[in-house]
């Protein structure tokens, strides 16, 4: 116990502490943890100093420590503060380790309590984040219910802000780290576009106008396969035309004569034409030969 005392007294004079301390605990068996953290000091507080320097990724190896040793309760409220921090940073790949921790968390609950016991100041931490959400606690069962609607909400709220600020790169990103049901998103959340032309140039300059385009068009190609399942059009005409895929748009536009002027006038003009010129000149040819068969037939 003394040498853990000096040794971590040393180390606490290093920038490395708090990387030092967590990947020793990773290394050794937790039934060492206790010893380990009197002489580091307590888990939650070293999270808390992780957190206020925006070391995430080393806040998040905490996380486990803290259910192990402070109980579920804390360990949950710290990793819903840090994932909503690692959404808002962009950080998808931590957030959905911390999504996968939250949920099966939230079945051992359920299944049977973590060995480590919560304390007053874990339960007012764990109610105080569901009252920030509007929920409070209750049993076992239901305690895990609301932990899963806060997670999803987290989530949902994140993916919608993405989606009306047209971050397609990070909604991509987010769909993917977090295996975010967006197909599910779009078929309940109406995902409409306000004003389709500066829609269209926004898309074309952060998909195909990037520094890698093969990525952008792979990303258009996700996104499109979404849009067209869950029916959103105005998507589905954006992503088609930025990809040029003259099949889905002729599909589209034979059974809406509409939406197939209001699109050519758009897009016939000064804005598009170097954009699109020759695309749109090729589409505009097949919709008259489709239009010809269909009155010869």
């Amino acid at each position: 116990k003394n040498l853990l005392e000096s040794v971590s007294w040393l180390i606490r004079h290093f920038p490395d502490f708090l990387d030092v301390v967590v990947g020793v605990a990773r290394k050794t068996e937790e039934s060492e943890w206790s010893a380990l953290f009197a002489a580091a000091g307590r888990p939650n507080g070293l999270f808390e100093e992780c957190f206020a320097k925006r070391q995430l990724r080393s806040a998040a190896c905490y996380i486990v420590i803290i259910d192990r040793l402070e109980g579920a309760s804390l360990g949950q409220s710290q990793a819903l503060r840090l994932l909503q921090t690692a959404l808002e940073g962009g950080e998808y790949t931590l957030a959905g380790e911390l999504v996968h921790f939250l949920m099966r968390s939230g079945r051992e609950t359920v299944e049977g309590p973590s060995t480590g016991q919560p304390d007053e100041e874990a339960e007012k931490s764990m109610i105080k984040t569901f009252f920030q959400f509007g929920f409070t606690t209750a049993s076992p069962k239901d305690r895990a219910s609301m932990l899963h609607t806060t997670v999803m909400r987290i989530l949902t709220e994140h993916a919608k802000q993405l989606l009306a600020d047209l971050e397609l790169h990070a909604l991509v990103a987010f769909t993917r780290g977090t295996r975010f049901d967006l197909g599910g998103l779009l078929l309940t959340h109406q995902a409409r576009l306000d004003d389709f032309p500066t829609a269209l140039r926004t898309v074309h300059a952060k998909l195909a106008d990037g520094g890698d385009r093969l990525a952008g068009r792979l990303e258009a190609e996700f996104l499109l396969s979404h849009m067209r399942a869950a029916g959103c059009t105005e998507w589905v005409v954006v992503l088609a035309t930025l990809l040029q895929r003259k099949p889905i748009l002729l599909e589209l536009f034979q059974g809406d004569p509409l939406l197939w002027k209001a699109y050519l006038r758009t897009l016939k003009g000064p804005s598009f034409a170097d954009l699109y010129g020759p695309f749109i000149d090729s589409l505009e040819h097949a919709m008259e030969i489709a239009a010809n068969a269909s009155i010869s037939t």
